[in-house]
């Protein structure tokens, strides 16, 4: 029988859902505090507003952030199908690691974070990595494994500080860049350089 679980609140330990097509949607302020395993079907995930997932995440189909405002990964998501960052922001912390074919960030949307990806990206909203600590001294990466496509709406942000602390964007596939760089800087542009 497919489970349906909707949780706005923490969910301590493990859950293993049904091998039917099951659905999960974690609401505002949510913490998945355990590993959640699809346990096979097409299991879709739901990621609504703010929340954390602190575990694993493997056995799901799809997964989708929806809601203005920040979810977190600090461990191993897995997907078998695509993540969709479709509103809010979608942040991939320090140690966290979305295994996906692709993320596709919409208008509006952010993919962040000090993490890794490993599959592919489009963008037509914005990434950027996460700052790991206040100040313009501490450099912050993001890291994805698979090729980095980024549309005529899509930005990509990047900090450049004098102190260091330089804001890096890693693709280990093919980057093909429209859109917009956005450079945040404490420097002075001269004459095609910044410093």
């Amino acid at each position: 029988i497919p489970i349906q679980l909707n949780s706005s609140g923490t969910i301590q330990g493990d859950v293993t859902l049904s091998s039917g097509d099951d659905f999960v949607r974690l609401g505002s302020g949510s913490e998945m505090n355990g590993v959640l395993d699809g346990n096979g079907g097409s299991d879709r995930i739901t990621l609504d507003n703010f929340g954390f997932l602190r575990q694993t995440v493997r056995n799901f189909t799809a997964l989708t952030k929806i809601g203005d405002l920040t979810w977190t990964l600090q461990s191993a998501v897995s997907l078998s199908g695509d993540a969709f960052v479709s509103a809010g922001t979608l942040n991939v912390a320090e140690g966290g690691r979305l295994t996906v074919p692709r993320v596709a960030v919409s208008s509006g949307a952010t993919l962040s974070g000090l993490g890794r990806v490993e599959g592919s990206v489009t963008n037509g909203g914005t990434i950027t990595p996460a700052q790991s600590a206040q100040g313009a001294a501490f450099a912050s990466t993001l890291t994805i494994t698979g090729d980095f496509t980024q549309s005529a709406n899509g930005v990509l942000r990047l900090r450049v500080r004098s102190a260091g602390g330089n804001d890096v964007l890693i693709v280990g596939g093919t980057a093909t860049l429209g859109g917009t760089l956005l450079i945040d800087t404490d420097q002075v542009y001269r004459g095609g350089q910044i410093g």
